[in-house]
């Protein structure tokens, strides 16, 4: 029994709620054709687009041709009439996957058209598409036929790669910022012999910061010890000052000294202790203290973005009370001897510079 052949009829007709121009683009993009040559292809004239097709060809070129949102049919090349005399059935039409509408006219006898408006057709005995036309619809027609799975398998690896990256990457963020954020050591003896050197502002032009009110007090320059760095975001003063340092100068600089103390920041206060004082508590209290850092500009904003404990800086700046828009109040010290609230700078910080490591 003879295998069945088909062939497939362009009927020059776009499919309902397309837009005409668009089909044509890319119905000659598909297919290679001229755009000069359009006009007549889509005049409404049915035209053999191929014939002695299989049922695997004409539905794979069927796809092609629903993609790119164009009409066609689908006719037998055996005549009805020869299987009348041989007393036989016609074979039926081939089920494609996409079955054109039934609101479309069949049973139109289609037209071959002259060779120079097919580009695209090979000869009768061509098994498919694919063998004619030129390279490029070759490359787009292999480009059709990858599989599901392949492109599963593509988007796998991609998503191993990416996972892959993003663990390197947390890897060494997190191995950077532990080493970062690690106290500077120090040798033993006094680094910062000297106490801060303050000068009082009988009077001066007030600074406007985030909306507040710095009103100057005393100006302030001081070497110091860091001996924390903390950050504030949520209470009233943080709209206002987001950095607290505890610094320390003469015993509280001394290595020997702080490694018998037990310290720590909390709530806007620099608290310390120990089980045996290795020094006198009235010396050891004036010799830190737990101020409140305003940036003056950007660049004081990036070394205390970067500040470590056990580094030794050098500021100077201005001593600053704080009056808020709706009358808020934050006051700061001026002395060395005072403790708890209150106690603490509120400093206005113009210049600072982290001091080399001492050896």
């Amino acid at each position: 029994m003879a295998e069945l052949r088909y062939r497939l009829i362009f009927e020059g007709k776009v499919l309902p709620g397309q837009d005409p121009e668009t089909a044509k683009t890319a119905f000659a993009r598909r297919f290679g054709v001229k755009d000069a040559q359009l006009p007549k292809l889509f005049s409404g004239r049915p035209v053999v687009l191929k014939a002695n097709l299989d049922g695997p060809s004409v539905k794979r070129l069927g796809r092609a041709l629903t993609d790119v949102g164009v009409t066609y049919r689908v006719e037998n090349e055996v005549a009805p009439a020869a299987s009348a005399v041989e007393g036989k059935q016609p074979p039926a039409p081939v089920q494609l996957e996409h079955q054109p509408p039934a609101s479309w006219e069949a049973g139109k006898t289609g037209e071959p058209v002259d060779q120079d408006l097919a580009p695209w057709e090979s000869p009768p005995d061509s098994p498919d598409l694919g063998s004619a036309g030129p390279p490029v619809q070759r490359q787009r027609l292999d480009h059709e036929t990858k599989t599901f799975a392949e492109t599963i398998a593509e988007h796998q690896r991609s998503l191993v790669l990416i996972v892959g990256f993003a663990a390197v990457s947390l890897v060494l963020l997190i191995v950077i910022r532990t080493f970062s954020d690690r106290p500077v050591s120090q040798p033993p003896g006094i680094l910062a012999a000297e106490e801060p050197v303050q000068e009082i502002i009988e009077s001066g032009p007030e600074i406007l910061h985030r909306g507040h009110r710095l009103i100057p007090r005393a100006t302030i320059q001081l070497k110091a010890r860091v001996l924390g760095v903390k950050t504030y975001t949520k209470d009233r003063a943080a709209l206002v000052c987001n950095t607290d340092l505890a610094l320390g100068w003469g015993y509280m600089s001394d290595s020997r000294v702080l490694e018998k103390l037990s310290y720590y920041q909390e709530g806007r206060f620099f608290l310390w202790h120990a089980r045996r004082l290795p020094a006198p508590r009235d010396t050891l209290q004036k010799s830190q203290a737990n101020m409140h850092v305003i940036p003056a500009d950007d660049l004081v904003q990036q070394v205390l973005d970067v500040l470590r404990e056990g580094e030794l800086i050098q500021f100077e700046g201005r001593l600053v009370d704080v009056v808020g828009p709706e009358g808020w109040e934050w006051f700061t010290s001026l002395e060395r001897e005072d403790e708890g609230a209150g106690a603490c700078e509120i400093v206005w910080v113009e210049a600072i510079r982290i001091l080399p490591t001492s050896r």
